[in-house]
């Protein structure tokens, strides 16, 4: 399955303990601090709205919602005369 994510973080910071080449400590700390701020401004630039406000109305629109027929649906019900004595149906799905 490979190393976890905790073994990889300890093996990293063991490995930086260990350096003694400060120049390199200086570029990994701006690698890592330039990683986090992009990473966050992607987080931040990902979660913005496309819109100040979004309706229902909007939605239903956009989406050519029609609604449901219900008294078609129970038309069909009654058409396909289904019979499930204490639901068995339900119980054959479920585990």
């Amino acid at each position: 399955m490979g190393e976890t994510i905790d073994s990889k973080k300890i093996r990293l910071v063991k490995y930086i303990a260990a350096m003694q080449d400060e120049d390199f400590i200086d570029l990994l700390g701006r690698l890592i601090e330039h990683t986090q701020s992009s990473e966050k401004s992607t987080r931040n630039n990902s979660l913005q709205p496309i819109r100040a406000s979004q309706s229902i109305a909007d939605m239903i629109r956009e989406q050519n919602y029609t609604g449901f027929d219900l008294e078609k649906f129970n038309t069909l019900i009654m058409e396909l005369d289904i019979k499930d004595q204490e639901n068995q149906l339900l119980q054959q799905l479920t585990p």
